[in-house]
């Protein structure tokens, strides 16, 4: 299922117990547990981030600011993928718990809890 963030920049990272990426359409989404891989033309690794080192995701993702998103999906596993122009990909797997949650500014919601469940909603 396809977010709908294709061609938006990411506008703010914040953080609570979780990390939250605001889009320039004030779209959201909420990671928990995730990995980042860095862009094509970098030799970083893959970062694996949870509560434990939320500071290392934090700085990770605040790199991305003013970047392009490419593409914004999740498969019927509960799986997210984001991945932005400059190549760098965020992969948030399903998990026990809810893994992460997008919230549209027009209303839509998708949760995605245990075990990869998606419970999807509009509000108006």
């Amino acid at each position: 299922m396809q977010l709908g963030l294709d061609g938006q920049r990411l506008a703010r990272v914040l953080v609570d117990f979780d990390l939250y990426l605001e889009f320039e359409s004030g779209d959201t989404i909420a990671l928990s547990d995730f990995s980042i891989n860095g862009p094509r033309d970098s030799a970083t690794g893959a970062l694996n981030v949870g509560f434990g080192n939320i500071a290392q995701g934090l700085a990770a993702l605040l790199q991305l600011i003013g970047t392009t998103c490419a593409a914004a999906e999740t498969n019927d596993s509960g799986d997210l993928t984001v991945i932005f122009v400059d190549g760098t990909k965020i992969s948030a797997p399903h998990s026990d718990g809810e893994a992460w949650e997008f919230s549209g500014s027009d209303g839509r919601h998708i949760i995605s809890g245990p075990e990869g469940d998606l419970s999807t909603w509009a509000m108006k």
